[in-house]
C-alpha cells in the first residue's frame, strides 16, 4: 500500500510540475504562443523582433522566445502584435505570459502584455476595452496575468507584446516573451510553490 501511495504522490507532483510553467492551453486562442521554432503570426509595430532559441521559460533546447527591442526610445511605445480574428463571445477573458526584462540596460521603461477588444473583424474600429499588464525590470522570468471583460459587440481581439519608454530615455531596451495566452476564464496557469515527497 505504501508503494501505491508513493506512486500516486509522485504522479501528482509530476502533474503539478508540468503545470507550473504552462496553462490550460485548450482554450488559448493565440497562434504560436510559445515560439517553439519561430516568431510567425506576430507583426511588429515599431519594434525590432527576433527569435531567440537560447532564452525560454522551459529552459530546454527545442523551444525559444520572441525578443522585442525598442530602438526608438524617448517616449516611444513599440510592440509586436497579433490579431485574434476568431469568434469571441461576451464574457471574461484571462491573458498573460512570461516576460524576461533584464536590469542594467541602456534604456529605461517597462515591458508588458496588452489586450484590446474590437467591434469589427481584423481588429477594426475603435477599441471597446483595453488593458496593459506592465512589469519593471528583473533578471528572472516573471509571469504576468490579468483578466479583462469582453463587452457586447466584440468580434476580434489584439494581443500586443510591448515596450514603453519615457521621454528622455535612450534606446535600446530589450524584453523577451514566452508562453503568451488569451482565452475565456479560467485560462490562467497554476504556479508551483513547493512540494515534498517522503
Amino acid at each position: 500500500m505504501r508503494t501505491s501511495l508513493v506512486s500516486l504522490r509522485n504522479a501528482v507532483v509530476c502533474a503539478l510540475w508540468l503545470s507550473c510553467c504552462g496553462y490550460a492551453s485548450a482554450q488559448n486562442v493565440v497562434v504560436n504562443p510559445d515560439f517553439d521554432i519561430d516568431v510567425s503570426s506576430w507583426i511588429p509595430n515599431g519594434a525590432t523582433v527576433g527569435f531567440d532559441s537560447a532564452q525560454n521559460i522551459v529552459g530546454t533546447p527545442g523551444s525559444g522566445s520572441i525578443l522585442v527591442t525598442n530602438n526608438i526610445g524617448n517616449g516611444a511605445t513599440v510592440s509586436v502584435r497579433q490579431c485574434i480574428d476568431v469568434p469571441l463571445s461576451v464574457g471574461t477573458y484571462d491573458f498573460g505570459g512570461w516576460i524576461l526584462f533584464p536590469t542594467g540596460q541602456v534604456g529605461t521603461g517597462s515591458a508588458g502584455i496588452a489586450v484590446s477588444f474590437y467591434p469589427a473583424a481584423n481588429c477594426g474600429g475603435i477599441s471597446l476595452a483595453f488593458l496593459n499588464v506592465p512589469i519593471i525590470a528583473a533578471n528572472t522570468w516573471s509571469l504576468q496575468t490579468a483578466t479583462l471583460a469582453a463587452p457586447p459587440g466584440v468580434l476580434s481581439a489584439a494581443v500586443a507584446l510591448r515596450i514603453d519608454m519615457p521621454m528622455g530615455s535612450a534606446a535600446p531596451l530589450d524584453a523577451w516573451f514566452d508562453g503568451v495566452r488569451l482565452g475565456p476564464a479560467p485560462t490562467l496557469p497554476v504556479e508551483l510553490q513547493s512540494f515534498e515527497v517522503d
